[in-house]
């Protein structure tokens, strides 16, 4: 029910694909948005670099479906950058990391 009310990104998510750190940035994205009720934060990095300036993370550019949610994740420190430049949107994220996100987001 998750993955088909768009929480986790597009697409449908199945129980046996791994949890990317893109997929996750996504859903804590939501979250934070759902809980400050201010859903302008989906799409708040959108706006700041909609006049075709590169983003700041060679891997989430602007446009892509994960850029908001990997920018505010990063900004506010739910996730880090894993080499100081890179989101890694595809890698898998451990349940550790995962959780330890999620309670960031919750403060």
């Amino acid at each position: 029910r998750l993955s088909a009310s768009g929480l986790f990104g597009p697409g449908l998510v199945k129980s046996s694909d791994p949890a990317t750190r893109a997929r996750t940035a996504f859903f804590l994205w939501s979250l934070v948005a759902a809980r400050e009720e201010d859903k302008s934060l989906l799409g708040a990095y959108s706006r700041r670099y909609a006049a075709g300036t590169p983003g700041p993370v060679p891997d989430a550019p602007p446009g892509s479906w994960f850029f908001d949610a990997a920018l505010g994740c990063v900004e506010r420190e739910l996730l880090s950058l894993p080499d100081g430049v890179r989101f890694r949107p595809d890698d898998a994220i451990s349940g550790a990391e995962a959780l330890k996100a999620a309670r960031k987001a919750a403060e």
